[in-house]
């Protein structure tokens, strides 16, 4: 058996996670690793799992390079500009001058309500190396999702139960079988939230053995000794952040659709953006966020009728519509001048940069004469954190 280099393994690593989160889809932001399938756990099922740790890179702020870590966590701006795609947030990754962030800042300054200001607020997600017992067929997975959806029980979990067995449970040998629950929670919209319910810890006397297959258990950590997941982030800089945040339109070809299977085309990143900036919105912003004013200007001076919006055709944010490729599918957001929409169909797939006019609206009992997003969103946030309260941008 081949030796694996591994990480440092230190005390007390779970706490700067946990203080990291304690404040509270698309594939843009991401370039995952070639081969990999996503775990995606359904609701009213038990999964017994077993958390693969990898040797941490650059980006993770809960663990120092070289360690021996069982998760990323990383920030990001979702639904960012006229193509509605998420962005690694730099100004609390790295540190550096982030045009969002200081957009943030000018609108808490000028006393905007939260809900005004969310959209430019990080919110935080995870990685993780996964073999799920039972889907063993697919080897070693990747789990993605907002800190709410498993990671914030078992934070909880960790702190509850005082064993080494529990703070060790990602130790390949030894530590633990994670056994998760999930339940859809409601969350107003049509596609409930899917997220983890009750953990259990099951030791494991001999560590990773892949339920059983010692071959296969080999060949995963072989594949994890390869696997950085600091280097999944496609880390952007300050022009291109600050491109989005203005409306202009990117010139690159990153799908914001792809699953993580079809994703690991090895795209180069964006480099790390100018340094020497402050983190997280100390610096003065924007006067203005002039989304979309260019583009309207355009299409006025060259004589085109301005196309049908989404609310003129009766399209409303948590009203159903039907498509012709994505069949009933359910409105998650609307751009500000209203030509796009990003819908979710049956199976959670999320579509952006919809034109409203590919969609008719499904009548239902309750018609669609009104707009329910206010319903959707909590009347005050708090200013810091962001945590996983933003459903509709974080699961």
């Amino acid at each position: 058996m081949a030796k694996r280099k591994r990480g440092k393994r230190r005390e007390n690593r779970h706490e700067r996670r946990q203080q990291q989160h304690s404040g509270g889809g698309g594939w843009s932001c991401l370039a995952l690793p070639e081969g990999l399938t996503k775990f995606k756990p359904k609701a009213g099922n038990t999964y017994h799992i077993d958390v693969i740790p990898y040797n941490v890179g650059e980006y993770n702020k809960n663990a120092d390079k070289g360690d021996e870590y069982f998760e990323l966590s990383y920030a990001v701006y979702n639904d960012l500009g006229i193509e509605e795609k998420r962005f690694i947030a730099i100004g609390e990754m790295l540190g550096v001058k982030d045009p969002v962030a200081e957009h943030f800042a000018a609108l808490r300054k000028q006393g905007n309500e939260w809900k005004d200001m969310s959209d430019f607020s990080p919110k935080w997600r995870q990685l993780m190396l996964v073999f799920v017992h039972e889907q063993a067929d697919q080897g070693l997975q990747i789990f993605e999702g907002a800190y709410g959806t498993m990671g914030k029980l078992l934070d909880a979990e960790i702190k509850a139960v005082e064993a080494d067995y529990v703070d060790n449970f990602d130790d390949t040998s030894e530590g633990s079988t994670l056994e998760v629950r999930f339940v859809d929670e409601n969350i107003g919209m049509k596609n409930p939230w899917t997220k983890a319910e009750k953990i259990n810890f099951f030791v494991r006397e001999d560590g990773f053995d892949a339920n059983g297959d010692a071959k296969l258990a080999e060949e995963i950590l072989d594949k994890v000794a390869e696997i950085c997941l600091d280097d999944c982030l496609k880390i952007t800089d300050y022009t291109t952040l600050k491109n989005a945040l203005d409306g202009v339109p990117s010139a690159s070809t990153d799908d914001p659709e792809d699953e993580p299977e079809d994703n690991g085309d090895g795209l180069p990143f964006d480099g790390t953006g100018p340094d020497g900036g402050k983190k997280g919105g100390e610096e003065p912003g924007p006067e203005e966020d002039k989304t979309e004013e260019k583009p309207k200007a355009k299409a006025k001076a060259g004589g085109k009728r301005k196309p049908p919006t989404a609310k003129a055709l009766g399209i409303v944010k948590g009203g159903d519509v039907e498509h012709d490729d994505f069949g009933v599918c359910t409105v998650i957001r609307i751009a500000k001048d209203g030509l796009t929409v990003v819908i979710m169909d049956e199976d959670d797939g999320v579509h952006p940069g919809i034109d409203p006019t590919d969609l008719e609206p499904v009548k239902s009992c309750g018609g669609q004469g009104s707009e329910p997003e206010e319903k959707a969103e909590k009347p005050t946030e708090p200013e810091s954190g962001g945590g996983d309260n933003s459903w509709d941008k974080d699961w």
